[in-house]
């Protein structure tokens, strides 16, 4: 679709997502401050039912069903073939800003300064400093580039990144994560950074494999996702990225950023990929 000057309305952090899977899981993506999610632009589907019935539903057909089979998980049949809306762009790149802060506070103040005029944020947060600040991270903020040049620029293909076996599960422990957390920090020399580039989906293919984790019988790979409500964000943060960082169990990628419903803006962290 970028090539034809069109882009996804909503997309998240990997490539290996399926329509129907953004639908049934109303996935959300790094504009869903602007956006909100998959589903919000969706405007019929076919349904397979489990009778075999099939059902052509949109918020005036079978309004019950559309609205349940969003984020239903698949609860409700499978989905056949979808129709939703595209965003037009001018070129496939992004202006991007990425900013450092040394404390929850400064990742609060730039993120109220950046809502309004970005349509993409989120941030990479350390969790395993010490001290009152609670963490220190990379705030990006960015928009779709504007310039008509860019749009006829050849786009250099990227080979998927995958490696073919596990690495032993002893390489990834708190002071490889530390390393490589610190590295990441202070590879940015300036305060803040700007810069255009491709928008390119992940094409990690096994994060396990990536990071190095060996997975026994008694070991997983954990991702963990949670909402708290905007307005007692500062209290609630403070709080549990406390109790992480007490735990010795924080991430070599950690995202910290707002979401919004219709009316109410929300706080939500994730640790994994994004």
């Amino acid at each position: 679709m970028a090539p034809r000057g069109w882009f996804l309305p909503v997309s998240p952090g990997t490539k290996f997502v399926s329509v129907g899977g953004a639908i049934a899981n109303d996935i959300h993506g790094k504009n869903h401050h602007r956006a909100g999610t998959f589903g919000c632009h969706v405007t019929r589907f076919e349904l397979l039912r489990s009778n075999g019935e099939r059902l052509t539903c949109s918020p005036a057909e079978h309004s019950q069903l559309f609205r349940a089979t969003i984020g239903g998980l698949g609860l409700t049949g499978v989905i056949l073939w979808a129709e939703f809306r595209l965003k037009r762009i001018v070129n496939p790149y992004i202006d991007m800003d990425h900013i450092r802060f040394e404390s929850l506070d400064e990742f609060f103040e730039i993120s109220a300064g950046s809502d309004q005029d970005y349509e993409y944020t989120m941030s990479w947060v350390d969790l395993l400093i010490g001290g009152k600040n609670l963490c220190r991270g990379i705030f990006m903020r960015g928009n779709h580039n504007q310039s008509k040049t860019l749009a006829s620029k050849p786009v250099k293909k990227r080979l998927p990144l995958a490696l073919p076996f596990n690495l032993p599960s002893f390489v990834l422990n708190s002071l490889t994560v530390k390393s490589f957390n610190e590295l990441f920090y202070h590879a940015q020399f300036s305060k803040s950074v700007h810069k255009s580039f491709r928008m390119i989906h992940s094409s990690i293919r096994s994060i396990p494999y990536t990071i190095g984790i060996a997975c026994t019988a008694n070991e997983v790979f954990c991702k963990y996702q949670f909402v708290v409500p905007f307005e007692n964000a500062n209290a609630a943060m403070r709080e549990i990225l406390g109790r992480i960082r007490r735990s010795g169990e924080g991430s070599f990628l950690t995202v910290l950023k707002n979401l919004a419903t219709s009316n109410r803006r929300v706080c939500c962290p994730s640790r994994g990929q994004g």
